[in-house]
């Protein structure tokens, strides 16, 4: 979930987390995400629009015509640029004979992508070339969809973007994809930074808590960082008089953040974060379905 503040600035929480098993499909468990993301919308009564980002790695054809006819939500994936795109079937006439399926394939060069446009994207400033087209792609049965040639920095290799929603401008969907970004920095930020690849534990049940209690820590720490400085040159100026200054104003060091934050957390209760899992759960996750993380649904294993 990425949260904009303000013009610039955004933070991205993870909603679900799951714990695959060896070997386990990952298009089939990313149906299931999304299976669960739409009975939270309709539990809920939300209305609010979903549009699934990926990369060309999942750009299958079950997970893209379920996500868009089963569960309603649009998709904007990156896909190989050497698939078989076509264009529009011509308007036919009364005539005998099957209807056909599409046009001419479309297999654009370099030379091709005409538009450019300088675009405030991946946290600098990018000048893209693209190429946008209604058509049909083969490997999604010839479903229709608006497919953009783009490359970035008059690079010599050119990348193809298709989404679901033909309505779409091709600078709109560059910008929309470019939000996947965020993601992949919070996931940086959960493996490195927070050390999640370096959890060790003796059984599946204290991973799981731990691995549990982390997560909910980078998502207070995150949405704590929405109003940190105010909450901090509050607490200096009420209880920490003596480090205001009469011309420089409050200066914030690491021992006022420190103390701040102790104050602010000083009444929550730890337990609350950690699961209730099932003692007898298998070391490997070989009979567990569901192993993972919820911040928007609860689970029976889940506390």
């Amino acid at each position: 979930m990425i949260i904009r503040i303000g013009e610039s600035r955004t933070i991205t929480l993870p909603l679900y987390i799951y714990l695959v098993k060896p070997k386990q499909n990952l298009i089939s468990t990313t149906v299931v995400i999304l299976a669960k993301i739409k009975r939270v919308i309709d539990k809920k009564g939300l209305n609010i629009e979903i549009e699934i980002l990926t990369d060309s790695w999942f750009a299958r054809e079950r997970l893209i015509l379920r996500a868009i006819h089963k569960y309603g939500f649009s998709v904007i994936t990156m896909a190989r640029k050497d698939l078989a795109i076509y264009k529009l079937p011509p308007i036919r006439r009364k005539r005998r004979g099957r209807p056909k399926k599409k046009g001419k394939r479309i297999k654009p060069e370099l030379n091709d992508l005409k538009k450019e446009r300088t675009l405030n994207i991946y946290n600098r400033i990018v000048k893209v070339q693209y190429k946008e087209a209604i058509c049909k792609a083969r490997f999604l049965k010839y479903e229709t969809v608006k497919a953009v040639w783009v490359r970035f920095d008059e690079s010599q290799s050119m990348r193809l973007i298709i989404s679901s929603d033909i309505k779409l401008s091709g600078e709109e969907i560059i910008k929309r994809y470019a939000k996947r970004w965020d993601i992949e920095s919070m996931f940086n930020e959960l493996k490195n930074r927070f050390r999640f690849k370096d959890i060790m534990m003796h059984n599946s049940q204290s991973y799981y808590q731990f691995l549990s209690f982390k997560i909910w820590c980078f998502i207070v720490i995150k949405l704590s960082s929405i109003e940190f400085k105010i909450t901090i040159m509050d607490y200096i100026r009420d209880y920490l008089p003596w480090r205001v200054h009469h011309e420089k104003g409050i200066t914030v060091t690491a021992g006022s953040t420190q103390l701040a934050l102790r104050r602010v957390f000083a009444t929550l209760h730890i337990s609350m974060f950690f699961p209730k899992v099932d003692k007898n759960i298998d070391g490997d996750f070989e009979n567990n379905d569901f192993l993972g993380f919820s911040l928007i649904e609860g689970h029976e294993m889940t506390g």
